[in-house]
């Protein structure tokens, strides 16, 4: 078998697997949602059509769009589910199961699908250990200082609030259900992400419709902060995203497109931010 029909049967079967991932990553919580509102209405005896609007309510919690009535979203969600904290500790904790059980099939798909890919990818990280411990540094480094170049220049156009999708997670992390929100954040969602955005994607752009890497680095880029911006609200923060993905998909490049090296990498930042989230809210 020739390496270049070898390569085209990768291709291919790189972009099954990238549309497949990215159809399921999009629609995964809306459907694990509709699935998951039966043992929902059991466990708390609420109708389904107060859940759907408790829902409602809370996926606009810090959105500052005005209601029917003229009202803020954010102004009246708060009213709303201060009125009933018990109602909002479900809703919460119903949305944390909704996360863990979306990520869930991703990686058990992605693991069995890219099995041979991650063998060789684990081979290839221990065979360039130091090489590959140097990239995660010099990535998370690079993360670092460009976050710090973002967050100065928000503070100084007098941006001082955060996007909705980092606020949510923020107030799911502190939630009943924060056990499975953590294990979401730390863990599933680094590896799914990563293999969706990297692996999937940068691989596709280069084996099948042979971009250069430069060009497939800056795609997946933009595209992983598009995804996290999750209003018209937020798109002033996709920068903040930017200075996430872009260090990580040149640390992807420079490892020769190792999985495991992204992944750490993302796994850290998110850990580091829930240990931050977690020891604001117990001081």
């Amino acid at each position: 078998m020739n390496s270049d029909y070898q390569r085209k049967v990768k291709g291919n079967r790189l972009l099954v697997l990238l549309i497949v991932g990215l159809a399921l990553f999009m629609l995964g919580s809306s459907i694990i949602s509709m699935i998951a509102m039966i043992p929902l209405q059991k466990i708390t005896n609420i109708s389904g059509e107060k859940i759907n609007e408790a829902l409602t309510v809370f996926s606009n919690y810090f959105s500052n769009e005005l209601r029917n009535d003229g009202l803020k979203w954010s102004d009246y969600a708060k009213s709303y589910f201060e009125a009933d904290p018990i109602l909002f500790d479900n809703i919460r904790s119903f949305y944390c199961a909704v996360q863990f059980l979306t990520y869930m099939p991703l990686l058990v798909i992605f693991v069995y699908f890219l099995r041979h890919d991650l063998v060789n990818d684990f081979k290839e990280f221990k065979k360039n250990f130091a090489q590959n411990i140097a990239i995660i540094l010099g990535a998370l480094a690079g993360m670092y200082i460009l976050g710090l170049i973002v967050v100065n220049i928000y503070y100084a156009l007098g941006i001082t609030d955060d996007s909705a999708n980092e606020s949510i997670i923020n107030i799911l992390l502190t939630s009943p259900g924060k056990w499975l929100m953590i294990i979401s954040v730390v863990i599933l969602a680094p590896i799914v992400e990563e293999m969706i955005f990297r692996k999937l994607f940068i691989d596709t752009c280069e084996t099948k419709f042979k971009l250069k890497p430069i060009y497939a680095i800056l795609i997946s880029t933009v595209l992983f902060a598009f995804i996290h911006v999750t209003d018209l609200e937020s798109i002033k923060f996709i920068f903040q995203y930017i200075a996430l993905a872009l260090p990580i998909c040149v640390a992807y490049h420079y490892s020769n497109n190792n999985i495991y090296v992204v992944t750490i990498v993302h796994i850290i930042n998110n850990l580091l931010s829930v240990l931050t989230v977690t020891y604001i809210f117990w001081l």
